[in-house]
């Protein structure tokens, strides 16, 4: 019976690896291309990684944090009075303005971990390939944490 259901439906670790493999040939790709790079250029590949995710939600985190600090504050300014750009007085902000802003920073924040994700995604086999070469470069290699 489980015979017949694996030749139909195949193996479940079979599928899984079989969605895998297209990876595994980019992490060699990328290694093919940072094989040669030294140590020290090897070693900024980590803070390059850092700074390419810090980058991707640069502007969603610039807006969260201004979403939280109209709730902090919990005030609206009213629209302009007159011509001269002058502000208008400030009021409590209303229920239905409240809720609107959590309603965004509720999308801000699920943008914030889809763009992570794909920022991951996108690095993830230059990332593999730096810890291949790593790996290679320390065979062999005897040393105490």
């Amino acid at each position: 019976m489980f015979d017949i259901i694996k030749k139909v439906f195949g193996d479940k670790n079979a599928r899984a690896l079989k969605k895998l493999w297209p990876i595994v040939d980019q992490v060699n790709a990328e290694w093919e291309r940072i094989k040669d790079l030294s140590e020290d250029e090897l070693q900024a590949k980590t803070p390059e990684f850092k700074v390419r995710i810090r980058e991707s939600v640069k502007d969603i985190e610039k807006d969260i944090a201004e979403i939280q600090k109209q709730l902090k504050a919990g005030t609206v300014v009213d629209e302009e009075v007159g011509g001269d750009g002058q502000a208008g007085a400030t009021r409590e902000m209303t229920l239905e303005e409240r809720q609107a802003l959590y309603e965004e920073l509720d999308d801000l924040e699920e943008e914030w971990y889809n763009t992570i994700e794909n920022t991951l995604n996108e690095i993830l086999p230059e990332a593999f390939a730096v810890v291949k070469e790593a790996c290679r470069r320390l065979t062999g290699e005897e040393w105490t944490a």
